[in-house]
């Protein structure tokens, strides 16, 4: 290698075979330093194997859940914040990047290096006083001894209004994320008059509940819904030529949107052209990661349950929480969701956010108080009193999902071995188990299979793969 550090920028989106490059390039004593959030969107990955014996967890996600970098995961890091708050490296937290490599880097040798002794004499007293909290990670791990930081939570947001950040940090970083955006910039859509004006101050936050149906062409898989996108364009209209706010304070270019499957995305931008707003961006979440907008609109498009089979095991925004985390914290100054609600309420997520809304009286649309008080009882939880839910991240809510899962995991090693990947006996033992697959009874009627049939499809409504 030729480098003292080596920086992999969004590295929640790497797998350990692309880490590989750039560590190559990394002299022996050197550094290579992953910066990311592993609460949005992790690695694409297109081989089944893959992902079935690693859940397609990045490599960055795979290290924080080790016991010595657990201390810079979020939750973490904002007890430690509270804790030691008058500690000028509390918790290991950093204020900025730049904060952070000021007070790392050898400037005395004019390099790059992280300077690793000076990293220990500066931090000394901090931890040595550290190791009287027993939660502490660095107090208890071997490193603990050097001094060293394993890892940095970068708390400070520059792009949202708190609100827009309210729920997001509450379910993913510990209640810990802090607005520090510009507040002209955050502040300037408060005044449109679809906005609650709460006791609270400005709430630049709008759910739209939208009772439409979704549907397909025969041709492609991908859903789309047309009351949701005639509501979407009537949004954008209504906020390029609202009296309610100063001309010019939006323009077309200020807006995207955010469309859970690519026909809605096809459909909407056709549309907004149509109503002369074709400069606004429509994109998918993927499309959206690592951006921001002025105006984020986003439109769910489901408006009931889906066999997973025919979305080949996506379900767009429902479900996932870090798609869900992506599209929800892209908005500056204003958040417009557009959906189902009585969909959206059976996922841990978006309940929150409903009841966020609705708490703040910023939700319109169709009645949802009745499912809302039916569900209360059995769904209650506490999220938003800083208590994130972190068994509901992979949470289904759909029937039977367990022999559904199972029956993708034997398509997927299926879909493996047609590219050559060991033996049928292998590979299926190895992965998934055979006295497993039994036990579940896999097959038509309930009738238990042998391996060899459930990997060939006898009797199975699905394609023969020998």
């Amino acid at each position: 290698g030729m480098f003292d550090v080596v920086m992999v920028d969004e590295a929640s989106q790497a797998i350990e075979a692309e880490i590989m490059v750039p560590l190559e390039l990394c002299k022996p004593s050197g550094v290579m330093v992953l910066s990311g959030d592993t609460h949005q969107l992790g690695p694409s990955t297109r081989c089944p194997l893959f992902n079935l014996c690693s859940d397609g967890a990045s490599l960055q996600e795979r290290l924080l859940r080790l016991p010595y970098y657990a201390s810079c995961a979020p939750q973490r890091a904002a007890v430690d914040r509270e804790e030691t708050s008058n500690s000028s490296n509390a918790g290991g937290l950093y204020e900025s990047i730049d904060a952070f490599m000021s007070h790392n880097l050898d400037s005395a040798r004019n390099t790059s290096a992280i300077n690793l002794s000076g990293m220990h004499r500066q931090n000394q007293g901090d931890y040595k006083d550290r190791k009287e909290f027993r939660t502490d990670t660095y107090a208890t791990s071997e490193h603990a001894e050097d001094g060293l930081p394993l890892g940095v939570f970068l708390y400070k947001n520059y792009r949202s209004h708190r609100r827009i950040l309210e729920v997001p940090s509450a379910l993913f970083y510990g209640g810990a994320l802090q607005e520090c955006a510009d507040p002209a910039q955050v502040n300037s859509l408060c005044g449109w008059d679809k906005l609650p004006q709460t006791e609270g101050g400005s709430f630049p936050l709008l759910m739209i509940g939208v009772d439409g149906k979704h549907e397909h062409e025969v041709e492609s898989p991908s859903f789309f819904n047309t009351a949701e996108i005639d509501k979407v364009v009537e949004v954008c209209r209504d906020l390029l030529s609202t009296s309610s706010l100063p001309a010019g304070t939006v323009v077309a270019r200020d807006i995207g949107v955010i469309a859970a499957f690519r026909k809605q995305v096809l459909k909407l931008r056709l549309a907004l052209r149509a109503a002369g707003m074709a400069s606004i961006n429509v994109g998918s979440v993927e499309d959206f990661q690592g951006q921001e907008v002025k105006v984020v609109v986003i439109s769910t498009v489901l408006s009931e349950w889906v066999d997973r089979h025919e979305t080949k095991g996506a379900i767009g925004l429902i479900g996932d929480p870090k798609r869900f985390n992506v599209a929800v914290t892209r908005g500056m100054a204003l958040c417009v969701i557009v959906g189902q609600p009585q969909l959206l309420y059976a996922d841990p997520h978006w309940r929150e956010m409903i009841r966020f809304c609705v708490k703040h009286g910023a939700y319109s649309g169709m009645e949802i108080s009745s499912f809302m008080s039916h569900n209360r009882a059995s769904t209650h939880s506490n999220h938003l009193a800083n208590k994130p839910d972190a068994e509901t991240e992979n949470t289904d809510y759909l029937p039977d999902q367990e022999d559904e899962d199972l029956l993708n995991s034997v398509t997927e090693v299926a879909n493996a071995m047609l590219v050559g990947q060991r033996s049928v006996d292998t590979v299926f033992s190895s992965i998934l188990g055979y006295e497993g697959v039994l036990s579940k009874g896999l097959g038509v009627g309930g009738q238990e299979r042998s391996r060899g049939q459930i990997l060939r499809g006898h009797d199975m409504e699905w394609r023969s793969i020998m």
